[in-house]
């Protein structure tokens, strides 16, 4: 008996699945090292807690009661646990009830998956990203179309006898559907992931013509522009035009959610070298953006804009561009207290 107890107490510690025993109620009585390292409580903190409470959703907890109490055993259960030093992980549980000396007991095994979900999201994201990229490069070349036309009609209209001022509205019609040519490309470019032409460029000359471009905009709108370039900032590699796309984008949205909040606004910008990078900072006194959103900012089609305000492609398009460049863009936010985007370009 000695013998057999020593070979179940070698196998029930040495499982390379966490196991756990507990009471009707969850509460603990035994759990082998796995489970110790999994939830991160030792077996003398462990048998003090009931396990139900580290279910991150109650819901999910009342299920997985309900289902054990009609079945007798629950396999295969996902759910999002809580480790004890607060940490969130993703669990397969699977759940039996046994009975032993005329009591009711549950054997619990628990494999912590987070690493395969991380692998399964980046598998669904590439995925999703591969089906926007063909259908972005079929938008694309629908819009080359009539874009083509416009701009070649204007061409050889700016050439005719006319008076000032229609060719000077000629003229703006030609330069802004120039701009979306050039927004097209880089979407294509997007789409299809191919190098584009890059050269040296001086970020805060690209930041002064993207502010001359939203000058009017942001004078009708009480938007006020501080902002702190350094002078002796070196020079990037990139594509000239995709900075500026870069930059127009996060400045619109920063327009947006500030005059959308109080009709007006402060709009900070930042250019400094930081070890091997330049960093441009983009701080603004908006609402702030929520600890939901902030994950899917740069997610394709993600936006908090009402229908026909905004596709949601401009901060997913600036993170293929930035990553494309061998730099980084992240955002730093709260809610109530503004919003920061960095930009981060390698000198």
């Amino acid at each position: 008996m000695r013998e057999s107890e020593e070979r179940w107490h070698s196998i029930f510690n040495n499982s390379p699945i966490s196991i756990g025993i507990s009471d009707k109620a969850g509460k603990p009585i035994s759990a082998n090292l796995q489970m110790q390292k999994i939830t991160g409580y030792p077996l003398e903190e462990l048998v003090k807690i009931n396990l139900a409470d580290t279910f991150v959703d109650q819901e999910e907890k009342k299920r997985l009661i309900n289902l054990l109490q009609k079945n007798g055993v629950v396999t295969d259960f996902e759910t999002r646990l809580i480790r004890k030093d607060g940490a969130i992980y993703f669990a397969l549980l699977n759940v039996t009830v046994i009975h032993s000396g005329g009591k009711s007991y549950h054997l619990t095994t628990c494999i912590d998956i987070t690493e395969r979900k991380k692998i399964q999201e980046k598998v669904i994201e590439q995925e999703r990203l591969a089906s926007i990229g063909r259908l972005s490069s079929g938008i694309a070349h629908e819009i080359n179309n009539p874009l083509t036309s416009i701009i070649t009609f204007s061409n050889l209209l700016l050439r005719g006898d006319l008076r000032d001022d229609i060719k000077e509205d000629l003229k703006t019609i030609n330069d802004e559907a120039q701009r979306v040519a050039n927004i097209v490309k880089n979407l294509l470019t997007f789409a299809r992931q191919q190098p584009q032409e890059k050269r040296l460029s001086n970020v805060n000359e690209a930041i002064q013509k993207v502010l001359e471009l939203r000058a009017f905009e942001q004078k009708v709108n009480n938007i006020s522009v501080n902002f702190n370039l350094d002078p002796n900032l070196p020079p990037i590699l990139g594509n000239n035009t995709q900075i500026q796309q870069v930059f127009y984008n996060i400045i619109i949205n920063a327009e947006f959610s500030m005059v959308n909040a109080h009709k007006k606004g402060n709009l900070a910008i930042i250019t400094e070298k930081v070890d091997n990078c330049v960093r441009i900072t983009f701080t603004d006194d908006g609402p702030g953006i929520s600890e939901e959103n902030m994950r899917h900012l740069f997610t394709p089609f993600f936006t908090t804009k009402e229908v026909g305000k905004g596709t949601g492609l401009g901060l997913s398009i600036c993170h293929g561009i930035i990553t494309e460049h061998g730099g980084r863009i992240w955002a730093e936010s709260a809610i109530g207290k503004g919003s920061s985007f960095m930009v981060e370009l390698p000198i």
